[in-house]
């Protein structure tokens, strides 16, 4: 675990290095934005919902890792089982 940690401190370094920034832009620019994920359960599996249905799925299926469609009618089809 901890050198999992070390490894991470030592590509911020470089990071910061490269860009020039000073801890303050390192912090924000390695901190993840997802602030806008807060609320009861109930608004948060909400907002995930609509995260993922209108930016995550489109970004995956444009690198070609999410499938944009299916070939057969079934799952079976789908799965290519015989």
């Amino acid at each position: 675990m901890r050198a999992g940690k070390l490894a991470r401190i030592q590509q911020w370094r470089e990071l910061a290095a490269e860009r020039g920034l000073s801890i303050r832009d390192l912090v924000i620019e390695v901190t993840p934005q997802h602030s806008a994920f807060v609320g009861t359960p109930g608004q948060v599996a909400d907002e995930w919902t609509r995260y993922v249905r209108d930016r995550l799925v489109p970004e995956l299926q444009e690198r070609g890792v999410y499938r944009t469609s299916y070939e057969g009618m079934t799952l079976r089809e789908h799965l290519d089982l015989a």
